[in-house]
């Protein structure tokens, strides 16, 4: 599992952000566990350590570099794999399609379960906060529908969309 060894070595520390505390420790005991909104509490962690001179070390800068081209490097890949002559409409060309309605402010996306959230997370673009909402972990197809009505109740001046389907 995640966290767990001998995947991970038994002395690494996790500090767990969330918001929901029903996740904190579910696979592996934080050193620090922090109850909040993920983006707020790292940018006050950020303003507290800006404040007390924290600036890094220069290896970091070269680290952040080589992860920021990863990430560019894997979205060169995906985009080969999504214009790749296809027999039939491949999945993360009709969700990079979508990613660009779905950045509309005035729309929240709801996935159902099955393999429809892997392949959002794969190929969709990032979205706002509270803008997108999928079942945790692998949960039956059909829990979408239930879940796009609350959310449409908790949010009557948006647009709910909902994804269902496994893939």
């Amino acid at each position: 599992g995640f966290g767990l060894p001998p995947l991970w070595s038994d002395k690494i520390k996790f500090i767990h952000v969330n918001i929901d505390p029903l996740q904190i420790g579910l696979n592996v005991s934080p050193a620090i566990s922090i109850l909040g909104d993920v983006k707020t509490v790292l940018n006050q962690l950020t303003e507290q350590l800006r404040s007390e001179g924290f600036c890094g070390k220069p290896a970091w800068r070269s680290w952040a570099k080589y992860l920021s081209n990863l990430k560019e490097g894997r979205y060169k890949r995906l985009n080969k794999i999504i214009n790749k002559k296809w027999p039939v409409i491949q999945q993360g060309k009709v969700i990079q399609e979508l990613g660009k309605v779905i950045k509309r402010d005035d729309l929240i996306l709801v996935l159902d379960g099955g393999n429809t959230p892997v392949f959002f997370a794969t190929y969709a673009p990032s979205l706002g906060p509270r803008q997108s909402f999928y079942p945790f972990g692998m949960a039956a197809i059909g829990c979408g529908i239930p879940y796009a009505i609350g959310v449409q109740l908790a949010s009557p001046g948006k647009r709910v969309m909902l994804i269902s389907g496994d893939g």
